[in-house]
């Protein structure tokens, strides 16, 4: 979160965590030219969780006003058992808001 934050004042924008959104808290609100982007946070725990995590996105964006946001997704099971490319990018839709995810394997 520092080194992203970190990143993102460089480029005169700012980040904030844990943001209150009438829907629960989102992760990482990022502000960037004038522009809210949303990021979720989560651990591989299941495609059912992956879907429930997709669905809690779309009530932030809402909240936001925002058509489109992001899912980090971390997937720390050994390489054998995941079903993702390593470090892949998932663009899904759900509801008309555009989800797009990374899959960053650890």
């Amino acid at each position: 979160m520092s080194y992203l934050d970190m990143f993102i004042r460089t480029l005169d924008g700012y980040s904030t965590i844990e943001t209150p959104s009438g829907r629960g808290r989102i992760n990482v609100l990022l502000h960037y030219k004038g522009e809210k982007y949303v990021i979720e946070l989560k651990i591989w725990r299941g495609k059912e969780y992956f879907e429930k995590g997709k669905k809690q996105l779309v009530e932030y964006l809402r909240s936001e006003n925002l058509t489109e946001g992001y899912m980090v997704l971390f997937d720390p099971r050994e390489k054998g058992v995941k079903e993702f490319k390593e470090n892949q990018m998932i663009e899904d839709e759900m509801d008309g808001y555009g989800i797009v995810s990374f899959v960053i394997n650890i």
